[in-house]
């Protein structure tokens, strides 16, 4: 069985990998790279600024700076207002 993940903390810089399973690719195409890009550019900034990445055929790394608390509190309130 697998380890709990930490929880990524306010302000902490982290790198973050992910590969795929045997010789499997997680990018199969150009296309690939450019869907990943524009999804994670969709979602991440309002909780993380990417401080660097590195796309890989069969893995990614990305090195990561999560905002500040205030940052995320006021990231939170705003989606979840009614």
């Amino acid at each position: 069985m697998s380890e709990k993940q930490p929880d990524f903390l306010p302000n902490g810089v982290y790198h973050v990998f992910n590969h795929a399973n045997g010789f499997e690719n997680v990018f199969k195409n150009e296309e690939n790279y450019r869907y990943f890009l524009q999804r994670m550019g969709h979602f991440v900034p309002e909780v993380l600024d990417v401080l660097s990445y590195c796309l890989l055929p069969n893995h990614f790394h990305l090195l990561i700076h999560v905002k500040s608390e205030e940052e995320l509190r006021v990231f939170y309130q705003k989606k979840h207002r009614w």
